[in-house]
């Protein structure tokens, strides 16, 4: 009765259910994890494992779905994203479980700032003390991820994730965004940066009151990430 109780005092804002394999990865939308002509691997934090939305309404299960609908290639996304994880822990799992996750044509890897600094905020003014040797050491990460997805016939795509708050200050692109974009370009890696796939639908695409994705957040990012990638995912010759 407590229990009770106490649950009918809660101010709750949404309650979603989310499913897990046995290997920890987040269930995609029924129907898209059989009769694969290529599989998709995500890699990523909350923003991938879809906080506070449900496992059909993921941008990774979103991806599976455009790719199907509009492409015709029989694409299974695995989501592999993790609460709290970042490019250390994610290329453990990309170079751990890729075979396991079908070995992918295409593997995106998502970032957010706080993959630099966990309280992200002075990032954004590029004044943090040992900021350089932060970045140094995450782009270290991201060109083995790249490497091993390159030896083992996949393309790794940085899927640069923007903060809601730099829609206010537009400048602070060029201390994140802008200096993943310089070594992308310099390391031959493919990137999506969403800021601009946002900017136009920035009132619909975080929470009022959480940093995360509504359910129309996770549709625009899987819409900017299959017309990124649409040219790597036509079915294969049989």
């Amino acid at each position: 009765m407590l229990f009770r109780s106490a649950l009918k005092r809660l101010d709750v804002r949404r309650l979603s259910l989310a499913t897990y394999d046995a290997r920890g990865f987040r269930h995609v939308a029924p129907g898209l994890d059989a009769d694969c002509d290529t599989h998709v691997l995500f890699l990523g934090d909350s923003f991938t494992d879809g906080l506070w939305v449900e496992d059909d309404e993921t941008f990774a299960s979103r991806f599976g779905a455009l790719s199907r609908g509009q492409g015709g290639a029989k694409v299974c996304p695995v989501n592999a994203g993790v609460d709290g994880y970042g490019p250390p822990e994610e290329t453990y799992i990309l170079e751990t479980y890729f075979a396991a996750a079908g070995n992918p044509r295409l593997v995106f890897l998502q970032l957010f700032p706080n993959d630099i600094v966990e309280d992200y905020g002075p990032v954004f003014d590029g004044t943090l003390p040992g900021l350089d040797a932060r970045w140094t050491r995450l782009f270290s990460f991201l060109a083995r991820a790249a490497d091993f997805c390159r030896t083992h016939g996949a393309e790794l795509v940085l899927v640069v994730m923007p903060d809601k708050t730099q829609f206010d200050s537009p400048g602070t692109r060029t201390h994140y965004q802008d200096r993943v974009r310089a070594f992308a370009d310099d390391a031959h890696i493919r990137q999506t940066d969403l800021y601009e796939a946002f900017r136009a639908r920035a009132g619909d695409v975080y929470w009022s009151w959480d940093p995360h994705l509504t359910p129309e957040g996770h549709a625009v990012v899987a819409d900017a990430l299959y017309r990124a990638t649409a040219d790597r995912l036509r079915p294969i010759a049989r």
